[in-house]
């Protein structure tokens, strides 16, 4: 039937990524592609989704960058088993973790857009546990470095993890909070948010939150100009990335370090 429909050219065959090996077909046209998709009962398409997804998490070890396509394919599988009345806690369950994998993905490569609306569909199928605050972590972050937003998420992901005890997530949503505070004109807030971020890792152990933290308020005083602060704060979360092998803590900290030396004059700073 295939090599029939290839004739006529309705498809083609193509190669497929290696990782999977063989070939697959494609449409020629996406009019027929999606006549074809329309003819297809709803319960039938959630079975091919979640097939292609299962599918498609075999792969996901050699190949990250499937984390968006394997999020969509569950999200499809879920949205036509709702339609199709079918029990859905178990795609619901494997859906918004793959969202959150594939914000995590987006974050990673720093798409900030993508990232803020993978994590947002993964929050919303998400239930009330002890991982929710983390996750909500991850979106407010997104958010922020997205479009300069994102305070209420942070707010809540802040009253849980204190709450919880969870003090390094905690000073990370801190700090996030304190910027978007400064960038609105409330320096004295925001200082007061970095400062209880260091707080409340002064007892814990060398961490990337604890770099980041400190990090993050060597930054904001070196744009004060206490450019004696900003030294030796960055120089900790300098060695401490150093220590732990945070390379993008450890230009954070180096840019921030390199600044304040050189507004008090201090060549060093160039090679910072």
């Amino acid at each position: 039937r295939l090599a029939a429909l290839e004739r006529k050219e309705f498809v083609r065959k193509e190669e497929i990524w290696p990782a999977g090996g063989g070939s697959r077909y494609a449409f020629h046209h996406v009019l027929v592609r999606d006549v074809a998709y329309g003819q297809i009962p709803r319960a039938r398409r959630a079975e091919q989704h979640r097939l292609t997804a299962g599918w498609l998490e075999m792969l996901k070890s050699e190949r990250a960058d499937l984390a968006e396509l394997l999020a969509y394919h569950y999200q499809r599988a879920l949205a036509f088993a709702r339609a199709a009345g079918q029990d859905t806690s178990q795609l619901e369950q494997r859906t918004r973790l793959a969202l959150r994998d594939a914000g995590d993905r987006a974050a990673a490569l720093n798409a900030w857009v993508a990232a803020k609306r993978l994590y947002s569909e993964s929050v919303a199928l998400w239930p009330r546990d002890s991982d929710r605050a983390r996750l909500l972590v991850s979106y407010g972050r997104a958010w922020f470095r997205a479009e300069g937003g994102g305070g209420e998420v942070l707010e809540e992901a802040l009253s849980e993890l204190l709450e919880d005890g969870t003090r390094e997530l905690a000073a990370e949503a801190e700090v996030i909070l304190g910027e978007l505070q400064f960038r609105q004109g409330d320096r004295g807030a925001a200082f007061a948010r970095f400062e209880h971020a260091l707080g409340l890792l002064a007892d814990a152990q060398p961490s990337r939150s604890k770099a980041y933290v400190l990090s993050t308020l060597s930054r904001f005083h070196s744009v004060e100009r206490q450019t004696d602060a900003a030294i030796r704060i960055g120089r900790q979360a300098l060695k401490m990335a150093e220590d732990l092998g945070l390379d993008d803590v450890r230009a954070h900290a180096l840019n921030n370090i390199g600044i304040a030396r050189a507004v008090r004059g201090d060549t060093g700073g160039i090679d910072d």
